[in-house]
């Protein structure tokens, strides 16, 4: 009868042991992948012969956003939190350091030190990114002269500028002729809804706020700067190519798989960039023998979209439409 007992009384332990045990096991929460979309869709935009024009682009609505390349001159970081500006590049847009904090009559500006913002549109690699610390240190230079570019035939190509305030609603800034005269404040509202808003100096300054909603789209066709820093002086090269949606997306590369080959799984081990020419211009190339561009279709670029997560993939197939007119790319979508 002992002996009974105590097998009975080890069973009971073992028995409660194994229940602790499961009962103290985590939990496995079910991991959600993205929504499959498996319909390729084949997307083509036209930014002018000339590529006079900007586009914006939503992967997942196709719809798209035209306006004019060198309507505006600055953009704005419109987060409540925001201070960054940055230049057109395309529209050959340099900026320089006046040496001053008043404004004062400039007669060459030739002779000024010309600065530019890199593509990548790093915080560190823009002209206007130390504004905020000079503003608020009188004893630093803070007004600048901006040169908007050589299609600019009359006296606004080249206007002074100081951003004399900004908060989470606005920036002002504060404008004259290259010889000083003029001067007057103008307001940039921001508008959180947006990623940038936009300004020219046309007409004693121009608001613009065309820019789709910052959820709205994922990447956008333009004409930019790149710049060759391995030639002294370094060429600064209008290209045209992609910015994409920073706030919203991430971009990468890759040439080692097929295009129907690329899925969810396999993107996982491809590094992403936050850099907004992650997808740069190089998905075409002129090929100097036929005079005309081509395609690099064996490359693949890839759109996360963080919000909510998704993929893309994506492939260009051309660089001209049905009359053989340049400008026009074409170019394959899948959702992932």
């Amino acid at each position: 009868m002992r002996k009974v007992s105590t097998y009975y009384f080890i069973f009971l332990l073992i028995a409660l042991f194994a229940f602790s045990f499961t009962s103290c096991e985590k939990k496995e929460e079910p991991i959600i992948l993205p929504a499959a979309d498996s319909s390729l869709k084949l997307l083509t935009t036209s930014l002018g012969p000339n590529y006079d024009k900007q586009i914006f682009v939503n992967l997942e609505n196709q719809q798209t956003t035209v306006i004019e390349n060198n309507c505006w001159d600055l953009y704005f970081d419109a987060d409540p939190g925001g201070y960054l500006i940055y230049m057109n590049g395309g529209k050959g847009v340099l900026i320089a350091n006046a040496n001053t904090v008043q404004f004062k009559p400039i007669s060459d500006p030739t002779t000024l030190k010309w600065k530019w913002d890199d593509a990548n549109g790093s915080n560190d690699s823009l002209v206007l990114s130390k504004w905020i610390f000079q503003s608020r240190m009188p004893n630093k230079d803070s007004v600048y002269v901006i040169d908007r570019g050589s299609q600019i035939t009359d006296a606004t190509r080249y206007m002074q500028f100081k951003i004399i305030y900004f908060d989470a609603t606005k920036y002002i800034l504060q404008i004259a002729n290259l010889d000083g005269s003029n001067i007057h404040n103008f307001t940039i509202q921001k508008d959180p809804s947006k990623a940038h808003v936009y300004f020219s100096f046309d007409n004693d300054g121009t608001y613009l706020n065309f820019e789709p909603d910052k959820n709205n789209w994922h990447f956008c066709f333009l004409r930019y700067r790149y710049v060759y820093y391995q030639f002294s002086p370094p060429l600064l090269y209008s290209v045209t190519g992609i910015f994409i949606n920073n706030h919203k997306v991430q971009a990468a590369i890759d040439s080692t798989l097929l295009f129907a080959n690329v899925n969810y799984n396999n993107v996982q081990q491809i590094h992403f960039s936050h850099n907004r020419d992650a997808m740069g211009f190089d998905w075409k190339v002129y090929n100097f023998t036929n005079g005309r561009y081509t395609t690099r279709s064996f490359v693949n670029y890839i759109v996360k979209s963080n919000y909510p997560l998704k993929y893309y993939k994506i492939r260009f197939i051309d660089f001209y439409d049905d009359n053989g007119l340049k400008g026009t790319p074409r170019f394959e979508v899948q959702g992932m």
